[in-house]
């Protein structure tokens, strides 16, 4: 046995030589050790050498198929084919390459990818039955969704119109915590739709070309109300009325809306502005932001913000209603939009968010 003999004797992988005679048959002329460890094959002989008698039907066939066409082809085969050794089936990942010396001659190595192969399917599994729960949770919310928004619609309506009709100042006040508890639920059905649509990525995109500084505009006046109801001001500083951008208008007008929501929520006194302005180091890019006085979020829950139910105040006790759902949708939405990228800042006095 030669130096050559001996390294190939001792690779980790199986090992072995064949040679297609004319009659078409397939004989085995080296092996290594891993070969006659795994196929129990421990001296070759006339009636122990020949592929079809050492693997099995399907195996055979597919290195069969192989050697044929890289014989006839003159290149590299890769196929994957199993073996049963022990009890136990393995996957291998197989190159079969005709040599140089003869035509009629391949060699062919084995490797073991059966580790890999259980991992593809677990993966496969688990995101097959993720896809279940999914198509589950989509289902559930646009059950509740329809079962949900048509009383609630049905109850703010009536309690707005008892309103406008009762004199009484107590019964007032009781309708308006009606109303303003059936507007609350409301909001966070609609965020949940919102959010789930984003995740699963239901909503299509259409950009087109928009003004900016007339969706915050928009934004800023659907807000303004909401905001002077709680003593706070509500501003738009707009560095260029011109500027304009290849976007999805209900998606853009979604983030800031989301933005602006929360500055009012959690801003109890002074100011919240909603600003446009060129990036400094990039003329092709602008940057929206929404600035507040509020109470800002520290510096140890910047990294939670964007997961999904979560708040910096949290439990029975937290400070603010909702469900902890904006920071999530804005999060999700730059992967529609490229154009604007999330900058986020953490103040003593103000709270900025940048796109």
């Amino acid at each position: 046995m030669n130096e050559k003999d001996i390294i190939l004797k001792h690779l980790t992988e199986i090992i072995f030589f064949v040679k297609r005679t004319k009659v078409k048959e397939y004989i085995i002329s080296f092996t290594n050790e891993l070969f006659e460890k795994i196929i129990l094959y421990h001296q070759i002989s006339e009636s122990t050498n020949n592929l079809r008698v050492l693997f099995d039907d399907n195996t055979c066939s597919t290195l069969i198929e192989a050697i044929d066409h890289s014989l006839l082809n003159r290149h590299k085969v890769v196929v994957e084919i199993t073996i049963e050794s022990k009890g136990e089936i393995n996957t291998y990942e197989t190159s079969v390459i005709p040599t140089s010396k003869d035509e009629d001659i391949v060699f062919i190595s084995c490797h073991d990818i059966t580790n890999r192969k259980r991992h593809e399917e677990k993966i496969t599994r688990i995101q097959l039955e993720a896809n279940e729960s999914s198509k589950f949770k989509d289902a559930l919310l646009l059950n509740i969704n329809h079962e949900f928004r048509t009383p609630l619609h049905g109850i703010l309506g009536i309690s707005e119109m008892l309103c406008e009709e009762i004199q009484d100042e107590n019964q007032k006040h009781m309708l308006n915590m009606i109303t303003n508890s059936g507007k609350r639920l409301l909001n966070t059905l609609v965020s949940i739709i919102e959010l789930s649509r984003i995740e699963s990525l239901e909503k299509k995109i259409y950009s087109t070309k928009v003004t900016l500084a007339e969706v915050i505009i928009s934004v800023s006046e659907k807000h303004k109300l909401e905001a002077e109801h709680k003593g706070l001001a509500l501003e738009c500083d707009i560095f260029d009325n011109t500027l304009e951008a290849h976007v999805d208008e209900s998606f853009l007008r979604l983030a800031i809306t989301n933005l602006v929501d929360n500055a009012i929520k959690f801003t109890k006194k002074g100011s919240i502005k909603i600003s446009l302005s060129k990036d400094t180091s990039r003329n092709d890019i602008a940057v929206i932001q929404v600035t507040d006085t509020g109470i800002g979020i520290s510096k140890n829950n910047l990294d939670r913000i964007f997961n999904a139910f979560v708040q910096e105040s949290e439990g029975v006790g937290r400070s603010y209603e909702g469900i902890g759902v904006g920071f999530v949708k804005n999060h999700f939405i730059p992967q529609f939009q490229v154009h604007f990228i999330p900058h986020l800042k953490c103040k003593d006095t103000a709270f900025i968010f940048s796109y």
